[in-house]
């Protein structure tokens, strides 16, 4: 079949040679398959020469290579970590010092010492404080049914129209035992001593870097104020750390998704406690139950602690004698049934400091499966030493670190740079740092600098060129 004219010039002409030098072969057979096989061999034999022919038309005409551009020797950016980030992130703070949980390992072990019992009282939900009821623990019936509440997070310790600070001295004062606070080192919460040990063992690192809130290609850390660093007028010597944001586990969402607020905790609670569960539709199972408090004392190490630790509800009376303390706290909380062994993990020595911190007597889990509660879990202290005997000494490690980081907070608390000035304790990129905001003064100030040119830098580094 003819080719039209129009694609005649898009074909490459393949150079013939010349006719002595055809060789004649045998007959070809006139078969339809010997046939196909020698048009199949012409076929290719025609695309090869097209292709080597293609590939030296391309040789020739290629341009040559650009010569490389000369290199700058001088101070580079890092490409990864403090010094990756933008040179405005801490444009509106002033960091005094940070801190790393790997110096904290030099610091010997510690336990808690002289313990004390200095005060307890109730909260109630419209913010007024009465004698301590908390109720007593009692076991939940077999094979119960559960359904879901609304969990609330952690109340802060300071927030709009809540002060830390002056809330201890509020409940110090009313239901304080004679207690003086003259002698006392570090006035906390147990919220905040939790933060700081899961902190300490990593914990909180891992869960900051699965949620992308790290220093990595692209994007910067973000800076999260932890805790608000106050004094009291009644312990001039002290300084208080309270919660501003609550490091939740349960919320393993990355960025500000909402907290996951059903759990079978609440109900589940309110069944050891003696109390009616919550039912209705899902949206409105919240419970609206004060807090109980206890505030305690005791050493850490060279540190005097005073500590304010929420409770739930506290050991039966007739369990005190084979306690350590009369009174001691009960944990009440559920877990699925796949999960049952979960507590015997590696963090098992952050939570028998947790308990020994917070005067914790025993931890109850109830193990619920498609809503019903299939097991339950009551251990204490001596059940988990006898369980993992190193228990013990592993919690004083984290212990003895956790005194030092307060040692240091401390430290930089009492400089004459800070006192005086409004002090946080900042999360950023897996470091603990204080810090405080840039006050008016210093914001006007700063407005009355001149810009420094680049050249400017590189003489005050390197020296003016010869």
């Amino acid at each position: 079949m003819a080719l039209p004219q129009q694609l005649l010039p898009n074909f490459v002409a393949l150079p013939t040679p010349p006719a002595s030098s055809i060789r004649l072969g045998p007959p070809v057979p006139t078969s339809a398959c010997g046939s196909r096989a020698h048009l199949a061999a012409g076929v290719s034999a025609a695309s090869a020469v097209v292709v080597i022919s293609t590939v030296l038309a391309a040789k020739k005409g290629k341009a040559k290579k650009k010569p490389a551009k000369p290199r700058h020797y001088g101070p580079k950016k890092l490409k990864s970590g403090y010094w990756q980030q933008g040179l405005s992130i801490d444009d509106d703070i002033n960091v005094f010092e940070w801190f790393n949980a790997e110096e904290l390992e030099d610091y010997p072990p510690a336990k808690v010492t002289a313990f004390k019992e200095v005060a307890k009282l109730t909260e109630h939900p419209d913010g007024e404080t009465s004698t301590f009821d908390a109720p007593e623990y009692r076991p939940p019936p077999e094979k119960l049914q559960l359904a879901k509440g609304l969990k609330e997070p952690a109340e802060l310790d300071q927030c709009l129209g809540r002060s830390f600070a002056g809330d201890m001295q509020d409940q110090m004062a009313e239901f304080g035992t004679s207690f003086s606070m003259e002698d006392t080192d570090i006035i906390i919460s147990f919220q905040a001593i939790c933060t700081m040990l899961a902190w300490i063992d990593g914990t909180l690192t891992e869960d900051m870097r699965a949620k992308g809130l790290n220093t990595r290609r692209g994007s910067e850390p973000e800076r999260v104020d932890l805790f608000r660093v106050g004094r009291l007028p009644d312990a001039p010597n002290a300084i208080s750390i309270g919660t501003v944001w609550n490091w939740v586990p349960e919320n393993a969402t990355n960025g500000t998704a909402n907290f996951n607020k059903r759990s079978y905790d609440v109900n589940f609670e309110r069944v050891v406690t003696g109390q009616d569960t919550v039912d209705g539709p899902p949206s409105i199972r919240e419970v609206d139950a004060p807090t109980h408090y206890r505030i305690l004392s005791y050493n850490l190490g060279d540190l005097k602690l005073v500590v304010r630790v929420p409770i739930a509800c506290t050991m039966p009376t007739v369990d005190d004698e084979d306690m350590p303390h009369p009174g001691m706290a009960v944990q009440c909380s559920t877990a699925n049934e796949r999960d049952a062994g979960d507590i015997w993990s590696p963090t098992l020595g952050t939570k028998y400091a947790e308990m020994q911190l917070g005067d914790v007597g025993m931890l109850v889990r109830g193990i619920v499966d498609r809503g019903f509660l299939v097991d339950l879990q009551e251990l204490t202290q001596e059940d988990f030493k006898l369980d993992r005997p190193s228990l013990e000494e592993d919690a004083q490690i984290l212990m003895g670190r956790l005194a030092g980081l307060l040692q240091r907070i401390k430290e930089v608390a009492d400089c004459p740079g800070c006192v005086g000035r409004v002090l946080y304790l900042q999360y950023c990129d897996a470091e603990i740092r204080v810090i405080s905001p840039w006050t008016d003064e210093e914001l006007k100030e700063l407005e009355t600098f001149r810009d420094v040119t680049d050249k400017e830098v590189e003489e005050l580094v390197f020296g003016p060129e010869a």
